[in-house]
This record gives structure tokens, C-alpha cells and sequence, in this order.
């Protein structure tokens, strides 16, 4: 049994020194070169699904022709992109794309479009026509770098995240010049509101207001806002604070809200984040000047168009890569309502606090992670998050897995095994 033994740490200790020389050869070869492409050199269908078409514009929406990537990373794009279109087709033939709920998803997403197409197009217009490019006030960064960013990770943005970004680049064109253009353009627009539409009240809105808001001192928000209450507080005889502090009340009166300026109309019930601003103006937070920008687009736009703003050849550039995000969207809403409709939604995916406990042991115990005093329980809730994320990819996988076998899927570029 000794001899034995000693024959096996023998034998063991040969292997290990053979694993080294093999580690040390494998480390003297020269890695194998990346292979990349650049999106222009990809053809502009790069597979089809069931018959159906997976265009370029799809898989990269805002990227550059002349950016190049790894060739594992187009092929993970692609098949991310292979399995929306799977379960869109799915969602299709159980008429989810005439859903109550994916209409309304649909509405808001083509409302937020043509929102952030006005914005870029009066953005093109201030540069172009207004000529306060020479004003601006020097930034770190150029208009073109976030536009840059999000080319980088297409699929990782969200649409709200994408209009901010835009909005953002608009504000810091021109600094003080642009607020000084604005507030001359606008200082002959009568500015009024209705409570709801086609009431027979209409409250002109102070140009003193107007003024502010386009200088940035004020939030046309917070103005309408305190009009609504003070109007609905006489009509209810009771004091304004019984409706500030009733949220859902204030939300449902704002939104019915109608504000009427040089033949274009806004109902705040159609902006999205309204009752997020809502919100932020009681907890005395900053909020976006959502509203006014909103408005302020309506009137100026036309101006653009005018002077052909809208036929220019890089707002048309603009305006087809906003399309190709919405497009991807529109797949990501129908894909999300089926998910859900088929138990395979965040909501559904249970995770036990035996599970979370144990998850949480192998933390501590196998990297001699520490724990810093009072934030146990948010620990613990990012286990159970990261635990519920790792289980609903696997259920989804296993479908997307099922749905491919049964596909036809034709591959139009080189895929790397």
C-alpha cells in the first residue's frame, strides 16, 4: 500500500510538471488574431427568419458605418435580435399587436418620436437658420460625443434615456443666446389653458411666465400646476392644500390639462413623466422643463420646416436613426407583453429566502466578503434580484431554445463557431 502510494504522488506530480511545460508552450504561441468588421462591410440583411428579413439598421441603430466589431460580437447582437423576432412572431399569432395594453405602449412610444424628431429638428434649426452657433458657451464635451457613447451600446439605452441625452444636447448649443432667441421669438405668443378639453374656460398664462421659463428662472409646470389648484380649490370651495396633498387628484386634474399657444395644442396627460415631475415638484427636487420644451417645439418647428430644415440631409440622417431605435423598441414592447402573458415576466419568477441565505453564505464564505454594518438587508435584496434575473434567463432560454429548433433561420454573414 506504501509503494502504492508513493506510485500515485509520483504520478501526480508528473502531471502537474507536464501541465506546466504544456502552459508554458501554450503561452509561448502567439494568440489567434480577433476577426472584426466594420458595419458598412456587413450587407444590409444579415439573416432571415422564417422567411423574414434581419436588416443592419436593426441589429446597430445609431452606429456608424465605419465602426468595427468583433465578429463574436456581431453574432451576439444578431442572435439577440433573431430571438425578438421570434417572439414577436409568436406575440403576432396570439393578436398581442392589437392588445389594449401594446397600443397604448405603442402610443406613447410613437408620441415620445415625434417629440424627440421635433427636438432634433429645431436643434438643426438654431444651428443652422437662427445662427447662434458662434454664441455658444464652450463645453468639454461636443454634441456629436453623446450621439458617439450611445452608438457604442445601442441595445442597452433606454428611450427615455436617448431623449434626455438629445434634450440635453439642445440646452447646451447655445447657452444664454439661445435663451435670449427664444424668449424674443416667443414674447408675441399668447400662451392659455384649459382645464380640459373643449371647456369653455380658457385662463390666458402670464407672459411674465412664458418669459421665465425660456430664461430658465421658472418651470411652466409649477406655474400651471398652482393655477389648476387654485381654480379646483374655489371650485370645491376648500383650501389649496386639500387638493396639493391628495397626489393621485392633482396627477388626474394635470393631465386633463390643455395648454393652447400659436394654433398648436399640448394635453399634459400625453407626456409620460408627468406624473414623475408632478412628484419632483412636491419633494422640491429639480425637474425638466418637460412641458415648456414640449410647447416651445410645437412653435418653433414650423419655423424649421419653412426654411427647409426638415429636408436637410443630416436631420434626415437623424431622423432615420431615431426610427431605428423606435423600431427596436416596438420588437422589445411586443416581445416584454408576451413574456408576461406567458408567465415568463419578473413578477412571476420566485426566489425563497433559503435560496437567498445560502447565496448570501457562499458570498461570505468562499470570498471572505464582509458585510458593511446596515446594509444587510440592501445585500440581501441584491442576491435576491440577481437570483430572480439568473432564473428568468434560464426559463426564457429554454422557450427561445424550443422556438429555434422549430425555425428556419438562414444566416447571411459568417458566424463564428
Amino acid at each position: 500500500m506504501l509503494r502504492a502510494k508513493r506510485m500515485w504522488i509520483v504520478a501526480t506530480i508528473a502531471l502537474a510538471a507536464a501541465g506546466g511545460i504544456l502552459e508554458s508552450a501554450a503561452q509561448d504561441e502567439e494568440p489567434a488574431p480577433v476577426r472584426t468588421s466594420t458595419v458598412g462591410e456587413l450587407g444590409d440583411v444579415l439573416a432571415r427568419v422564417n422567411g423574414k428579413p434581419i436588416r443592419k439598421e436593426a441589429v446597430f441603430p445609431r452606429v456608424a458605418a465605419d465602426r468595427n466589431f468583433a465578429l463574436t460580437t456581431v453574432a451576439t447582437m444578431l442572435e439577440r435580435m433573431i430571438d425578438h423576432q421570434l417572439i414577436t412572431e409568436k406575440a403576432v399569432a396570439a393578436g398581442l399587436d392589437k392588445d389594449p395594453e401594446y397600443l397604448e405602449q405603442i402610443a406613447d412610444l410613437e408620441f415620445r418620436l415625434a417629440r424627440r424628431n421635433r427636438r432634433m429638428l429645431v436643434q438643426r434649426y438654431i444651428e443652422t437658420v437662427a445662427d447662434l452657433a458662434t454664441e455658444r458657451i464652450p463645453q468639454e464635451s461636443t454634441a456629436q460625443e453623446p450621439d458617439a457613447d450611445i452608438a457604442q451600446r445601442p441595445q442597452q439605452l433606454p428611450e427615455a434615456l436617448l431623449e434626455v441625452l438629445t434634450e440635453r444636447q439642445l440646452a447646451n448649443e447655445s447657452g444664454n443666446a439661445r435663451a435670449e432667441w427664444l424668449k424674443q421669438r416667443l414674447s408675441g405668443v399668447r400662451f392659455t389653458l384649459q382645464t380640459d378639453a373643449g371647456s369653455s374656460t380658457v385662463e390666458p398664462i402670464p407672459p411674465a411666465v412664458i418669459e421665465q421659463a425660456a430664461t430658465g428662472q421658472a418651470n411652466l409646470l409649477s406655474k400651471v400646476r398652482e393655477m389648476v389648484v387654485d381654480r379646483e380649490a374655489k371650485r370645491r370651495r376648500v383650501e389649496p392644500g386639500v387638493i396639493e396633498t391628495d397626489p393621485d387628484l392633482l396627477v388626474s386634474l394635470l393631465a386633463k390639462v390643455v395648454i393652447e399657444a400659436a394654433g398648436e395644442e399640448l394635453v399634459l396627460g400625453d407626456i409620460a413623466e408627468l406624473e414623475q415631475g408632478i412628484a419632483g415638484l412636491d419633494r422640491n427636487e429639480f425637474v425638466r422643463p418637460i412641458v415648456f420644451g414640449v410647447l416651445t417645439d410645437l412653435i418653433v418647428a414650423p419655423d424649421a420646416r419653412e426654411h427647409g430644415i426638415d429636408q436637410d440631409p443630416a436631420f434626415k440622417q437623424q431622423q432615420q436613426q431615431a426610427e431605428a431605435d423606435a423600431s427596436v423598441r416596438r420588437l422589445t414592447i411586443l416581445s416584454e407583453l408576451y413574456y408576461t402573458r406567458h408567465g415568463m415576466s419578473p413578477d412571476t419568477v420566485k426566489v425563497s429566502d433559503k435560496e437567498v441565505a445560502a447565496e448570501h453564505f457562499w458570498y461570505v464564505r468562499m470570498l471572505k466578503a464582509k458585510m458593511p454594518q446596515g446594509d444587510h438587508e440592501r445585500a440581501m435584496n441584491a442576491i435576491r434580484q440577481r437570483l430572480q434575473q439568473a432564473a428568468l434567463r434560464r426559463t426564457r432560454n429554454g422557450y427561445l431554445k424550443a422556438l429555434r429548433e422549430t425555425a428556419e433561420i438562414e444566416y447571411l454573414i459568417e458566424m463564428p463557431e
